[in-house]
């Protein structure tokens, strides 16, 4: 019964806190994406996520009785012969002390493995995803030989924490051997000088063999710990990054937009993006905006929508400064036509509608007579088959 009660729990925590996570990842503002991998993130989703169940699962509920287990062990014992428990006492605590010097090494490297499979994942996400342009370029040994460093970083971290955790668990079999080797040494003495019976003396093997499984299991715990103590300090450093701001006035827009002397840097960046950008755009009227790569154009888009925020009092819609207003608010204003196109793995009613999940069958026809859509659609074996469903239409 607690096996099953604390490994499903660990499950349900599992789950809360990836459902938690995923939220957490979607209110985080565009800047922070900019600078993060996304391998790194799938492996903090997955890999630490997993860890830290391993925590609240079987290292809590083996770690949880190895604790109980060993002081109620210790203390029937002090209550027989102090001498004997602290023969005893004494090799436990050659264990802590060793145990003082290896965990924050095991500490270090656990990180150093999780941090690798970052890495790890990071390339083979962006080889997967561009297996078409690999192929094409024919640089699939370029690729192989980028993922080989990554991949020996991984090997090496995770070969040094294997020899920190067996030379751990090792610690922890052989003091149980060294227990017993103090108890019988300082028990016989004691039988001998007649402190202690032969009875008494046996009752503490007892005792002992009743706390060998325990304490190799504390051994187990302390190996085990440092690695999921990693894995949660890097889900904490997802969750303590602050979500995108929601605060800000929502009133009705038109879209009078005005830029004055609109000049704006990305983080980190070392030349401004646009440099004293002025102009007025009224409800109806038209802008064309041409330039170079790297212009500056999809950055005025950029900050219209406000995944970025400019200075105070240099670009207005509405005669609202953005920097006043919310991000959703100014994202309704819009519709946005990406750069670069995605598509979700769904149904082409379902990317058609991704925007208005409520939308109607009319609506949505609209949507597809208006982009050209129905022009391909005979092309499609299903064509474009609406079905309502709790989350809008699909295919």
């Amino acid at each position: 019964m607690s096996r099953k009660t604390l490994i499903d729990a660990s499950r349900h925590v599992e789950r809360d806190l990836k459902d938690e996570l995923v939220a957490h990842l979607q209110r985080l503002p565009i800047p922070w994406f900019d600078k993060v991998r996304t391998g790194d993130v799938t492996s903090r989703l997955t890999q630490d996520v997993e860890l830290v169940r391993f925590v609240m699962g079987p290292l809590l509920l083996h770690g949880g009785s190895a604790l109980c287990l060993l002081p109620a062990g210790i203390w029937l014992m002090a209550g027989m012969n102090v001498p004997v428990t602290l023969s005893a006492c004494a090799a436990f605590a050659v264990l802590f002390v060793a145990m003082r010097v290896l965990l924050p090494r095991l500490h270090r490297w656990s990180k150093a493995a999780q941090e690798a499979i970052g890495e790890l994942t990071q390339q083979a996400q962006e080889d997967f995803a561009g297996i078409r342009v690999v192929q094409q370029f024919d640089r699939v040994e370029r690729e192989r030989a980028a993922m080989a460093p990554r991949n020996r970083r991984y090997l090496l971290a995770n070969l040094r924490l294997v020899r920190l955790r067996s030379l751990v668990n090792a610690l922890s079999h052989s003091t149980s051997g060294l227990v017993l080797f103090g108890v019988l040494l300082v028990g016989g003495l004691e039988v001998i000088d007649g402190a202690l019976s032969v009875g008494e003396l046996f009752q503490f093997t007892g005792y002992l063999a009743l706390m060998t499984f325990p304490l190799e299991i504390l051994g187990w715990t302390l190996a085990t710990m440092p690695r999921a103590l990693a894995a949660a300090e890097r889900i904490q450093e997802l969750l303590a990054t602050p979500p995108e701001r929601a605060s800000g006035a929502n009133p009705p827009l038109r879209g009078h937009l005005e830029a004055r002397g609109l000049t704006f840097t990305y983080p980190g960046a070392a030349a401004p993006a646009l440099r004293d950008v002025s102009f007025v755009l009224a409800p109806g009227q038209k802008l064309g905006l041409i330039g170079p790569v790297g212009g500056g154009k999809s950055t005025l888009l950029a900050l219209l929508l406000g995944f970025y925020e400019p200075e105070r009092g240099q670009l207005f819609v509405d005669g609202h400064d953005v920097v006043d207003l919310q991000p959703t608010a100014l994202r309704g204003l819009f519709a946005y036509a990406a750069q670069e196109p995605f598509l979700f793995s769904d149904t082409v009613a379902a990317n058609v509608a991704f925007g208005r999940p409520d939308a109607s069958a009319p609506d949505l026809g609209a949507a597809v007579a208006a982009a050209a859509l129905d022009q391909d659609l005979p092309q499609l074996a299903q064509g474009l088959v609406l079905v309502p469903t709790a989350c809008g239409w699909r295919q």
